[in-house]
């Protein structure tokens, strides 16, 4: 008797089991998931294309006029200049010189953007673009540009009159996968008579160079610059591992805290 009253209370138990509440909780570690987005998830999806970016004509690429970002700075952030069309639109504009210089120095910098052709008729405007802004803007242009153009481009930044458009070629050549052919003329910066320049000399040339140019490097460990000689002891840290410590031993002393700080932490 006992036995027949378990078997139909496990039944019982069993029955109430599959008609329990709908709304109970789920066990550890699962999600319950609404029956809809059940049904959406078991629906295969159709492939997934990126839209195309919009296309506009030249006559509205020419009048096309930046946004200002959250910086400042007008950028032309729109997907419709992601066109190689876009490139030559953009030179002309830049060749014509009716705009702001704060407008070129934009149309400059989208014209990575655009996957066209840019980097020679860039070299050509060098010579004529009067505003520093812009010439920084091209140098940074340089950064991905075809080798002939960009070495080009790089060396004319890299005598250029202003501080800032040295300081961004220098920056811009360590970018580069064939930074070495530009080595002489960076190292030659690490002389500038801007602070500005030579440390971004020094920063770079630590990027590129080996050991075979530690000594050129530890020039700028004694320069009257706190910001050069911070630069001088990173740089040293990556292309002169062993003998570092021995160069830098000098600045325990320094008086500027960071150059001081550096220094120490490379002591062994």
């Amino acid at each position: 008797m006992r036995t027949q009253t378990l078997i139909v209370s496990m039944f019982l138990l069993g029955t109430a089991c599959d008609h329990g509440d709908p709304d109970r909780t789920a066990r550890a570690g699962e999600v319950e998931v609404p029956q809809a987005e059940t049904a959406q998830a078991e629906t295969p999806q159709a492939a997934v294309t990126p839209e195309s970016p919009p296309s506009l004509s030249r006559e509205e690429l020419h009048a096309l006029q930046p946004t200002v970002t959250r910086a400042g700075f007008p950028r032309f952030s729109t997907a419709a200049v992601n066109d190689p069309i876009v490139a030559d639109v953009f030179l002309l504009r830049l060749e014509e010189g009716q705009e702001s210089p704060e407008i070129r120095a934009a149309l400059v910098a989208a014209l990575p953007r655009t996957g066209g052709e840019s980097a020679t008729r860039l070299v050509a405007l060098l010579t004529s673009e009067s505003d520093a802004k812009v010439r920084v803007s091209m140098m940074a242009a340089f950064e991905r540009a075809p080798m002939a153009a960009a070495h080009q481009g790089l060396r004319a930044g890299l005598g250029d009159a202003q501080a800032q458009v040295r300081t961004q070629a220098a920056t811009s050549f360590a970018e580069r996968s064939d930074a070495t052919a530009l080595l002489d003329d960076v190292i030659a910066l690490m002389a500038d008579a801007d602070p500005q320049v030579r440390a971004a000399a020094i920063r770079s040339v630590g990027l590129v160079a080996d050991e075979s140019h530690a000594q050129d490097v530890a020039q700028g460990l004694g320069d009257p610059d706190a910001k050069v000689r911070l630069e001088a002891v990173r740089a040293l840290r990556r292309i002169d591992k062993d003998g570092v410590a021995a160069r830098v031993k000098f600045l325990l002393t320094d008086e500027d805290d960071t150059v001081r700080l550096a220094a120490q932490r490379l002591q062994p």
